[in-house]
């Protein structure tokens, strides 16, 4: 049973491990050694404030979402109870990220701000040969489930409501630059 109920994620795909590993340092110094009139324009979703964007744009071979700085977003977490015998939770995002790099995602507990590597094999074009590819995924959110606990009975009713009935917001603001950082790169 897993509280986490999906991820917002981005991907770049690239055919080898070196390049996964090179990809990721090239990430973990900041971004990659591009130049572009893009890189210098901060509201430009692919700047040099993306490092993860730029390098998606520089070296990922997936045609779909390089442009966009590897946006996949939002994957179901196919362990959470809502989606244990759902196959079909994760169609749109099938065609970018195959079920195997999925699944392995979730196994890896992510938190907001976390980077994996995780190889996948793909059948090729004529169905029999399996070609290893490998998806260097920033987790840049997670949704996760609410759990009342016992304390909540001293806030009122309110706070025992379920998710979403509840009236006006939860009191709970967080600043994004403060979660800056939190994750982790796993070995």
């Amino acid at each position: 049973d897993s509280l986490v109920r999906s991820a917002y994620c981005r991907h770049v795909l690239v055919e080898t491990r070196e390049m996964a590993d090179l990809a990721l340092k090239l990430y973990l110094k900041g971004g990659s050694s591009s130049s572009n009139a893009s890189d210098n324009d901060e509201n430009s979703p692919l700047s040099s404030a993306d490092p993860f964007g730029s390098m998606a744009r520089d070296v990922s071979i997936c045609a779909t979402t390089r442009e966009e700085g590897g946006k996949i977003g939002w994957i179901n977490n196919p362990g959470h109870n809502d989606n244990i015998n759902n196959e079909d939770c994760n169609e749109v995002v099938s065609t970018l990220v195959p079920k195997d790099v999925i699944d392995a995602l979730f196994q890896m507990k992510p938190k907001g701000g976390d980077v994996f590597t995780i190889p996948s094999s793909q059948e090729g074009v004529d169905g029999k040969e399996k070609t290893m590819r490998w998806h260097l995924v920033r987790v840049d959110d997670i949704l996760i489930d609410y759990l009342p606990n016992s304390n909540d009975k001293d806030k009122g009713e309110e706070a025992l409501l379920p998710i979403g009935s509840q009236k006006g917001t939860n009191k709970v603001i967080v600043d994004r630059s403060k979660l800056k950082g939190l994750g982790i790169v796993p070995k």
